[in-house]
């Protein structure tokens, strides 16, 4: 507990929220590498900023695993795998899901 009431790990997230950055500064295995996370709406900004046409914004990984919590049965089945690739194309792009994914993907041309 910090001195105010706040976990640590409530006050990591103010600061993941406010600042996109995770920070590892004591090299935890189990835990992400310090990074710098992008909210859809920024990415997009970076890529016309970049003098791009942004064509889309997909989420690369994620979503299914809060869906479908027997993910690793469903991928071993062939006719269950197939539903699960429907599903993930169905769910890529949606705005409300991208916020989300792990991994973003922004898709776009010069």
């Amino acid at each position: 507990m910090l001195g105010d009431g706040t976990s640590r790990s409530a006050a990591d997230a103010v600061r993941f929220l406010a600042d996109g950055q995770y920070r590892n500064p004591a090299g935890e295995v189990d835990a992400c590498t310090t990074s710098y996370f992008h909210r859809p709406e920024d990415l997009a900004a970076e890529v016309t900023d970049a003098g791009l046409r942004l064509d889309g914004i997909v989420g690369a990984n994620g979503i299914v695993k809060l869906l479908l919590p027997d993910l690793a049965e469903r991928l071993a089945d062939d006719g269950r795998r197939d539903e699960v690739i429907r599903l993930l194309r169905l769910l890529e792009a949606e705005p409300s899901l991208l916020g989300c994914r792990h991994n973003l993907v922004a898709i776009g041309r010069r």
